[in-house]
């Protein structure tokens, strides 16, 4: 009998159960160890078919995802000798393991295994120690510590008056991948007309190519790749490093926050993938995370939605309510629109450009400045100042995030550990909680999850909340 979540859900939050945590570790040549908290078969029907989970996994075993970067991840192994002195898990110390997929399941001795729950996915990093095997993982966050290109410029999402490259002669290239249009080519400011003064290519290598005679002065352009969405960008970056997104749930999030935005990063700067993502995230006030499946998530920090699950003292009776910080008030939120417009000097334009396009061309930043002026919480001297720099194209959409930082950021948040015995396997990162503890003064207090820490075999859950 195939096992519902709901019955899935009562199972875990049973203390009698018979818990079972397999553990799949993929190594070179298609070979995979499998290895259990307790010894555990499959039947013949069962994919993998009649495969031992040899005993040795040890606990606890923790799962987490957070919206906190670079969380460390590890399983623990029992490798007592054999008969022959070795280990009986040492053939996985040697084995070429980096970078090969490990899986987690949970389920009940009794179950088939089609009925265990996968509840992580990730890449074997590391496998060392002696008696005792220490296993650390990682999720495909790793990969975005590659380079973002390969020395070229990249382009994504709606760009203005961008820096170009000189490759040879007259032509110039404006990315390292195909746009889908090039929307003006403008010399010292002043803007070319297509086909008389410059032809164009939007497949890679794309390129302008001025018709005839050297240009004025420097070459700049007006381009798009993708429709400028927060999933296309993110897509294209996710596709360089090779990381699956879950794009259901992100595309989901495009709908609600369709703003658009554009980032240019010229030749020559080291950029990695990483910084790309941040700077993405930073415009859309998200973030990201990694699923059960290893895919990327988003999402956005924001005032507690009506809460889905419900928490009170009899759900928490040891330790049950920490706090971990306390988060000030911020005072002013500047988010400054059309990042990727290139500084020009006025040496630069050519003379027939307008006074306002000599201020366009001649500014970084078109700025956009919200002060959230009820502020509550704490007294003044706490307050600070920041800045947030936003690559939203639209000056409407970035004074809205705008206002929207302020009134979020406006008041004293708290951020705190909520440790608990019931256990929801579909609870995830962004979902509204429900907190009711008396001694801690909560009452029917909602707030937002940014992070989930799950023991598997005993039952207990630590939930990071803010609000």
């Amino acid at each position: 009998m195939a096992i519902s979540d709901a019955q899935f859900d009562v199972w875990e939050n049973d203390s009698d159960a018979d818990r079972v945590c397999l553990v799949e570790i993929q190594y070179y040549n298609g070979q995979t160890a499998y290895i259990a908290n307790k010894a555990y078969r499959t039947s013949p029907s069962d994919s993998p078919a009649n495969t031992e989970y040899v005993a040795g996994l040890l606990e606890p075993v923790v799962i987490e995802e957070s919206i906190e970067k670079n969380i460390r991840r590890t399983i623990t192994l029992d490798n007592p000798s054999t008969s022959n002195g070795s280990g009986k898990f040492d053939y996985l110390v040697d084995a070429q393991y980096q970078g090969y997929e490990i899986t987690i399941k949970i389920g009940d001795a009794s179950w088939d295994i089609a009925d265990f729950r996968q509840v992580a996915k990730g890449l074997t990093d590391e496998i060392r120690g002696d008696r005792k095997l220490t296993v650390r993982y990682s999720d495909d966050g790793r990969k975005f510590k590659l380079p973002l290109g390969d020395g070229g410029p990249v382009l994504t999402g709606t760009v203005k008056n961008a820096s170009v490259v000189v490759e040879t002669g007259n032509v110039y290239t404006p990315s390292d991948a195909a746009l889908t249009s090039i929307d003006a080519v403008y010399d010292k400011g002043d803007a070319l007309t297509i086909t008389t003064n410059y032809t164009q290519s939007l497949t890679v290598p794309t390129d302008i190519t001025l018709v005839s005679g050297n240009p004025d002065g420097r070459i700049t352009y007006d381009a798009t790749q993708g429709d400028s969405k927060i999933n296309t960008i993110l897509g294209t970056y996710c596709t360089r490093a090779g990381v699956t997104v879950n794009s259901t749930q992100v595309n989901a999030l495009a709908v609600t926050q369709p703003a658009l935005s554009g980032f240019f990063y010229e030749k020559g700067e080291e950029v990695t993938i990483q910084t790309a993502i941040d700077d993405l995230m930073e415009t859309y006030g998200t973030s990201y995370y990694f699923n059960s499946d290893n895919e990327l998530e988003l999402t956005r920090l924001d005032e507690p939605a009506s809460a889905s699950w419900t928490f009170t003292t009899l759900d928490m009776p040891h330790n049950p309510l920490t706090e971990s910080k306390v988060e000030a008030p911020v005072r002013n939120y500047k988010l400054k629109s059309l990042k990727n417009y290139t500084v020009q000097s006025e040496s630069e334009l050519a003379g027939s450009v307008t006074v306002a396009d000599r201020i366009l061309f001649g500014s970084n930043y078109r700025d956009e400045n919200t002060v959230q002026n009820t502020l509550t919480g704490a007294p003044a001297t706490t307050y600070i100042n920041k800045t947030k720099v936003s690559n939203l194209i639209n000056d409407s959409a970035a004074s809205t995030e705008c206002s929207r930082l302020a009134a979020l950021r406006g008041e004293q948040r708290g951020v705190w550990k909520l440790k608990t015995i019931v256990l929801h396997n579909d609870l995830q990162i962004g979902d509204t909680v429900s907190i009711t503890h008396p001694r801690r003064g909560f009452s029917a207090v909602d707030a937002l999850v940014i992070g989930v820490r799950k023991s598997v075999l005993d039952g207990t859950m630590i939930l990071t909340v803010w609000f």
